[in-house]
């Protein structure tokens, strides 16, 4: 299958943060502010007699800052300030060359290509597919641009789960789940001590 689309600058910054927000680096991190960072903080700040509601509003409103204010908006400035050898009025070129053994991806004129079976995960969203691999690069399939119809993506689909291996193909809201992260973290940890 071959699939051939283009990009915009922002349609692929979208990409990109999409990308870092359904990575499994950016759940653990999450997992944990949650689980161990907001106990501990909660716990210090009662052990130091400031009054509780104050601890739980104030740690509420930090996170909602942190969370949905400033850091898309800081990610969205790096990636910027990142890519900013792309014209802004250039679109981005992505070809895709789905073969038996191995994915070609042709993105302007950077090439890169990979096994099926170097798939970690593959995360579906309400946007992109996104794909996960031990290469350091944000591999995302915009739906909107690569499919024409509901068919060709069903299509797209149906090659996935006959290449990839059981449990590496998710919804978003699967991959999200606290105890789903620390699973995905008890394997990957197994993986190491082999």
């Amino acid at each position: 299958m071959k699939l051939k689309y283009s990009l915009t600058k922002e349609e692929f910054i979208d990409g990109q943060v999409d990308n870092i927000y359904n990575s499994f680096d950016y759940f653990l991190l999450r997992t944990y502010c949650i689980f161990i960072g907001i106990p501990i903080f909660t716990l210090g700040s009662i052990l130091l007699k400031f009054s509780l509601m104050s601890i739980i509003l104030g740690s509420v409103w930090l996170f909602i800052i942190l969370e949905y204010i400033i850091k898309r908006k800081l990610l969205r400035y790096i990636l910027r300030k990142k890519i900013s050898n792309i014209a802004p009025n250039k679109n981005i070129t992505f070809s895709w060359d789905f073969t038996e053994e191995i994915i070609y991806i042709h993105q302007n004129e950077n090439k890169l290509s990979f096994q099926w079976s170097h798939i970690i995960k593959i995360v579906d969203t309400k946007k992109y597919i996104q794909i996960f691999t031990p290469i350091n690069e944000k591999i995302f399939i915009s739906k909107c641009r690569a499919f024409n119809d509901d068919n060709d993506l069903e299509n797209f689909y149906s090659i996935l789960k006959e290449n990839i291996q059981g449990g590496k193909f998710n919804n978003y809201k699967y991959a999200r789940k606290p105890s789903n992260v620390f699973k995905e973290l008890k394997s990957r940890t197994k993986n190491l001590k082999k």
